[in-house]
């Protein structure tokens, strides 16, 4: 009971000199509340959109529709959302599907998991840090995403040498 009579004091004690700080000056102190910069959020939806990205190319080789019969991975390539119009011309490019691995996820087995651990914006790229997991080891290579009409999408995928 009695810490209870000590807090009652303290409390009204706080109340008591809050009024009259602010009954004694002539403008009130305002603390802005923190908002998340636009770089953080371009920084959030690009990951967001790295990981979609993954997922529906994931789910396309997984169960690909008819039409893909014969060319599952370049159609799961060339039909997902969240691929700019220039993926294609910039996985052609790097090379690595002429050595047996996949354009997308830079290896030639599917990773069991995905995870986006940085994004850093430039001028006019997002570029993305992409985690692949495997049983016993895990693969780290940047994404590279650009705006096209208002949204994120895949631009370039960059594997690792060797």
């Amino acid at each position: 009971m009695q810490r209870k009579g000590v807090f009652v004091i303290g409390l009204l004690i706080l109340v008591l000199g809050f009024l009259f700080v602010r009954s004694n000056s002539t403008q009130m102190a305002v603390i802005p509340t923190p908002t998340p910069q636009s770089s953080d959020k371009n920084a959030t939806d690009a990951k967001l959109i790295t990981l979609k990205f993954y997922q529906a190319y994931d789910s396309c080789m997984k169960q690909p529709p008819l039409e893909a019969e014969g060319r599952v991975a370049g159609y799961c390539q060339e039909h997902n959302p969240h691929a700019s119009s220039e993926l294609m011309e910039n996985l052609a490019q790097g090379g690595v599907a002429s050595e047996g691995v996949d354009s997308i996820t830079c290896s030639q087995q599917p990773p069991s998991g995905y995870q986006v651990t940085e994004a850093k914006q430039t001028d006019k790229t997002m570029r993305v840090r992409m985690t692949e997991l495997f049983d016993t080891v895990s693969q780290t290579f940047q994404v590279t995403l650009v705006k096209e009409a208002a949204a994120w999408k895949i631009a370039s995928i960059t594997c690792p040498k060797g």
